[in-house]
């Protein structure tokens, strides 16, 4: 492919700042400032994957990680370059010269290690590694390094110092938007190659493949059309899951899985190894919901539970091997994320289940209500198991306290809903012999009409399916991990022609991504202004 083509030079328009909703209008264009992105570990791994056919985890096993703002890891304020980071960048770029250099050369058609063929291994690796075509002032520096290793040490150690430099380099740590030929503050439609990485690092957390940068070389991803032919195209690739996942993974904090314990004395069947096993169960479901039947209706209501030999004698079910199996559970004891074992098992304590993890995570995760800080001299601790009396009778004592009941009177009715289900997330109808009570009550929502009682989560999920309040938050967790932060002033009308959107296609998820890729957010940015903070 050659991507030295020119490209059509976007005409820029003045920008305006939206007040309020009214102003959003079917010709009105409202865009942000777009910051450089550091790639976080996820987006460095996968890179190096779609680069040199390298399955690496270099990056996750010894980056730092990133710092999690509003829930994601990909926040552009806070995902910085730091010493630590710097060395151990230099190290993982040592580390893979020698392979992708193997790689490249399968890639060219030349035999002889010549300056020939280096220069034909550079065409192949640079734009690819920078998402575009490189200016000539950037290829002379990589034609000059080269030729000076080549001269120095020979043809695979100048391959392996150009592999590093490129690996160093600001082009490919960072997603980058240039500003030439551009005036400060201009709002400008976002160019083709900043398209396709816009759109291949969102669905994929990764470079764009061969027919994304063929359509941004023909000038196509200026075309709404295109860009959704592009989107659809991409989530049904498998790539698409791993990043759904990985949405899955931050939005719901499924990294605490793996160092979450339980009481080996309370629940004698939890061992290490189970952490894994219900990260897998649920990786499989949320794939089986966004292959499947991609609505948040699917997602809240489904009663299969993916169990293998080690995970289905916990609950009552009986599987083979350590591969998942679609198991079909009772209806009145499963529906879907809320009630899913992972979940359940994250959102409690060691030795018993927790109504305040569980409320906390109906409040915050699925309806996006902010919920007021404890005091700064209150000290939380859970209370004591006790064998004479539930889980409900405890906290209902534990939050009887002045100190805490502003708090708890919104999260308890809610979580206390949730008491069929154990610290494993197994069901359950009785607790140390005493039965369960799984009423709760949906409180202080924003749509009155779904403040109402319910007993069990399963009621709960019903309630929740199709309330526009709860396609409103999750659209809007979608939003801030595409753009790498929450929604700002300039991005008010594309975040609600979102919702509306999402709402429209009855929840969804394919269409919620489609909505996010077209909208002004997406496929436009203000320049930014030198000085100015985004």
């Amino acid at each position: 492919m050659n991507m030295e083509e020119p490209q059509t030079p976007m005409e820029p328009v003045e920008p305006r700042m939206p007040g309020s909703l009214s102003e959003c209008t079917d010709d009105s264009v409202f865009a942000d400032q777009v910051p450089m992105r550091l790639l976080t570990r996820y987006e460095y791994d996968n890179t190096i994957r779609d680069l040199f056919g390298i399955q690496t985890t270099i990056a996750r096993d010894s980056f730092p990680k990133e710092n999690a703002v509003a829930g994601f890891e990909n926040n552009s304020d806070s995902h910085k370059v730091n010493p630590l980071m710097m060395r151990e960048l230099m190290t993982a770029a040592e580390t893979l010269a020698p392979e992708g250099r193997q790689f490249l050369l399968a890639k060219v058609s030349c035999q002889s290690k010549d300056s020939a063929c280096g220069q034909e291994v550079l065409d192949h690796l640079l734009p690819r590694a920078f998402r575009r075509p490189l200016s000539k002032d950037e290829r002379a520096i990589f034609d000059a390094l080269f030729e000076e290793q080549f001269a120095l040490d020979g043809f695979d150690s100048a391959i392996d110092r150009v592999i590093e430099a490129t690996l160093l380099s600001p082009q490919f740590l960072y997603r980058i938007e240039l500003n030439e030929n551009r005036a400060p503050g201009d709002l400008v439609a976002v160019d083709a190659w900043e398209m396709a990485s816009r759109l291949s690092y969102f669905l994929w957390g990764s470079m764009p493949d061969e027919e994304l940068l063929q359509s941004a070389l023909d000038g196509k991803l200026s075309d709404p059309e295109e860009i959704e032919s592009q989107t659809r195209r991409m989530i049904a690739d498998p790539k698409a899951s791993d990043l759904i996942f990985e949405f899955y993974r931050q939005w719901l904090g499924l990294g605490a899985l793996d160092t979450m314990v339980k009481d080996g004395a309370q629940y004698p069947e939890w061992n290490e190894s189970m952490s894994a096993a219900w990260k897998a169960s649920l990786r499989a479901f949320i794939d089986d919901v966004h292959q499947n039947r991609p609505t948040v209706e699917a997602l809240l209501t489904s009663t299969t539970l993916h169990l293998n030999a080690e995970l289905a004698p916990v609950y009552g079910m009986q599987a083979d091997g350590t591969g998942m199996t679609g198991v079909e559970m009772p209806d009145d004891q499963r529906a879907g994320l809320l009630t899913h074992p992972s979940v359940m098992a994250l959102l409690a304590y060691p030795s018993q289940s927790s109504p305040i993890h569980r409320g906390i995570f109906v409040r915050e995760r699925l309806l996006c209500q902010k919920l007021p800080s404890p005091p700064d001299n209150l000290e939380i601790e859970p209370p004591d198991p006790n064998p004479t009396a539930t889980t409900r009778e405890i906290f209902q004592q534990h939050s009887a306290d002045p100190a805490c009941s502003a708090c708890h009177r919104l999260i308890d009715p809610i979580g206390l809903g949730f008491e069929n289900y154990d610290s494993l997330g197994r069901f359950r109808t009785t607790e140390h012999g005493f039965e369960v009570d799984a009423s709760g009550a949906l409180t202080n929502t924003a749509d009155r009409s779904l403040e109402q009682e319910f007993y069990g989560a399963v009621e709960l999920a019903d309630i929740l399916k199709d309330a526009e309040e709860v396609n409103d938050c999750i659209a809007d967790h979608w939003f801030t991990f595409a753009k790498g932060h929450p929604e700002k002033q300039a991005d008010m009308c594309s975040a609600e022609a979102i919702r509306e959107e999402f709402n429209r296609s009855g929840g969804n998820f394919d269409d919620l991504l489609v909505a996010i890729t077209t909208s002004d957010a997406f496929r436009f940015r203000t320049l930014q202004v030198q000085g100015e903070t985004p």
